[in-house]
This record gives structure tokens, C-alpha cells and sequence, in this order.
């Protein structure tokens, strides 16, 4: 059998599964074309010089069931073969990375570098993180509308996020597991809405120790602010003639610390704070009525115990006697 009948042997075989042609055009281009069994190419290689090209081809357009995948295997991957890149023609997605749920392979990553070999953005497939910028150059991400219009910018240069434009009002909305809004932010509105159905909003603001500075509590309605701090009620009480506790806000209803002493005099004590004795404060004859009883009262620091004030009620004409007043600690 001479040369060329081995060659034709040849190609009958395996040609009809992969067809190679090699071509030269007058530039000297070589091209390299693989063939699927119908004849069709599934691959082809343009190597055209007058172009500057070097443009590689899967598959052949308007052939929906012979997509044509590029597959990348994982060296190390010992339990079988598996891809470290897949790309789905068909369906135009790019997969990086291999292993299953029972054998572990390698996190895909996407790395971009910028003119000087520095990673600018990375998209790390083992923490599911996005990383963008690197130490000289700032990473930001943009988010266009329908229009091209830049709608949410995040800046890392100035640590920034801006949400809206001119002509699109931006909004900043937080959910809960069960997707429920807990905080919205309506620019268009200027107004910041905490809390929903079921679990009530509260704002609070500490102060340079991590201290409470000042509190908005959306359940009691009650704004709270620090005892050194001025501007609110820090507590007060309605007491009874009888020294019992009508209402109050921050006081100690316990008989034992806030309670009539003797005739005209009363301790009450305030849960606020362990020392409120440098703190303004004012009482008033208090019936808790529709009608009203005349009389003077006056307070002071109970001594030895700085979370209480005494208070002494008496008639218009200087005599000790039960009346029922409200003490405001501020």
C-alpha cells in the first residue's frame, strides 16, 4: 500500500467525525476549520493577516441543536473529570470553578487588572464576594436607568452612596426576613420611617463612650436623653395623698422607696439614674381631679439616698397635710 492509500484510508475514518483544513490566501493566512458529522463547521480558526485577526469560532449559526460548549478541566480534580470553566452556548452563561457538594474543587474567580497589572475588581466565587478598586486606584460602582442616567453610585474613594438624580427620586429601603420594610428612607419626602407591623421603630443615638445619648421609642412614644443632657423629662411621678404611686416614668413604684413618710412628707424615688440630685426639678399640688386644692409645696435631696427626693406638702397656711402632687426630674 503506498503513501497516499494509507493517507485516504485515513481520511475516510476520521473524517467523519473531525474534518481538518488547513488554507493559504495570498497573505499566507492559515485557517483552521473542525467539522461535526453532517459536514457543518462546529469550529473554525481565522488566522487572517490583512486583518490583524486571530478570532476563534464554536459552533454554526442558525443550527439551535448542535451549540457547540467550551469546556476547561481541572488538573487536580481527582474524583473524575470536571470543569474548571464551562461555557454554555446555548444558553450564554460562564461558569467558573469545580467540585461538587461531596468533592471539593476550586473557587472560580474573576480577576480584572488594570494598565499597570494591579487588581482592580474581583469577583471571588469562594466568599460570593465582589471586590472593587485596590490601593491607588478607588473602586466604584455604578447603576444606571432605562435612560443611562447614573441612579446609585458607590464611591469607595470618599466611602459614599448616593441613590437617586435629577429626575429620579432615591430611596433607601431595608426588610426584614419576612420582607417586611423595618426602615424606609423617601427622599422625595425627606422623612425616615422605622419599624412596621408587629415590631415597633426606635432610634437611638449614642453618645462618644457608646452611652445612650438620646432615644425615640416608637411603642411608648417616650423620648429619652441622657441625665447630663437638657431638653427632655428625664422622669416624673403622680403620687397619691396616701403616698401611692398613681403614674409615672422612670420612678420606683415600690412601696419600700417611694411612699409617705408622715403627715405632709413623701420619699420618691426614681429609677433614671443612681444620682439625680444635681439634676432641675419642680413639683406641683397635683389632684388629679377636675377640682383643685390649694396649698405650697417644696422639695429636697433625701439624704443618703441620691436616686430620691423628699417632698413636704402643706396648707395655704404653713400646716403639714396629705396632698396628692406630681414631681418632673429634668
Amino acid at each position: 500500500m503506498t503513501t497516499t492509500d494509507n493517507f485516504r484510508q485515513f481520511h475516510t475514518v476520521a473524517l467523519s467525525a473531525l474534518l481538518l483544513s488547513m488554507s493559504a490566501s495570498s497573505a499566507l493566512a492559515q485557517d483552521l476549520t473542525v467539522r461535526n458529522s453532517a459536514g457543518a463547521p462546529a469550529m473554525f480558526l481565522d488566522s487572517s493577516v490583512v486583518l490583524s485577526q486571530g478570532d476563534l469560532y464554536l459552533g454554526q449559526a442558525g443550527t439551535p441543536f448542535a451549540d457547540v460548549d467550551l469546556r476547561i478541566r481541572d488538573p487536580y480534580y481527582t474524583s473524575g473529570q470536571d470543569d474548571a470553566l464551562f461555557f454554555n452556548a446555548s444558553l450564554a452563561v460562564l461558569a467558573l470553578g469545580s467540585g461538587t457538594s461531596t468533592v471539593l474543587g476550586e473557587a472560580g474567580d474573576i480577576v480584572l487588572q488594570n494598565g499597570n497589572g494591579t487588581v482592580t475588581l474581583n469577583l471571588a466565587g469562594s466568599g460570593g464576594t465582589v471586590t472593587a478598586g485596590a490601593s491607588g486606584n478607588a473602586g466604584e460602582v455604578r447603576v444606571v436607568d432605562s435612560t443611562g442616567t447614573i441612579t446609585g453610585n458607590l464611591d469607595g474613594l470618599g466611602g459614599s452612596l448616593t441613590l437617586g438624580a435629577t429626575g429620579e427620586t432615591g430611596n433607601l429601603v431595608i426588610r426584614d426576613a419576612a420582607n417586611r420594610t423595618m426602615l424606609d428612607f423617601n427622599a422625595g419626602t425627606a422623612s425616615l420611617t422605622l419599624g412596621n407591623d408587629g415590631d415597633e421603630g426606635e432610634l437611638r443615638i449614642d453618645d462618644t463612650t457608646g452611652a445612650l445619648g438620646i432615644n425615640l421609642d416608637g411603642q411608648s412614644g417616650n423620648v429619652t436623653n441622657k441625665l447630663t443632657g437638657n431638653g427632655t423629662v428625664k422622669a416624673w411621678a403622680q403620687i397619691s395623698l396616701t403616698g401611692d404611686v398613681i403614674q409615672c416614668w422612670r420612678c420606683n413604684t415600690s412601696t419600700a422607696n417611694t411612699r409617705r413618710l408622715s403627715t405632709g412628707v413623701y420619699e420618691v424615688d426614681f429609677t433614671v439614674s443612681t444620682d439625680i440630685s444635681a439634676r432641675p426639678r419642680g413639683a406641683v399640688i397635683d389632684t388629679n381631679t377636675t377640682s383643685s386644692q390649694p396649698g405650697l409645696i417644696s422639695l429636697s435631696d433625701r439624704f443618703g439616698d441620691a436616686s430620691s427626693v423628699y417632698v413636704v406638702t402643706r396648707t395655704t397656711s404653713g400646716l403639714l397635710a396629705d396632698v396628692s402632687f406630681t414631681v418632673v426630674i429634668y
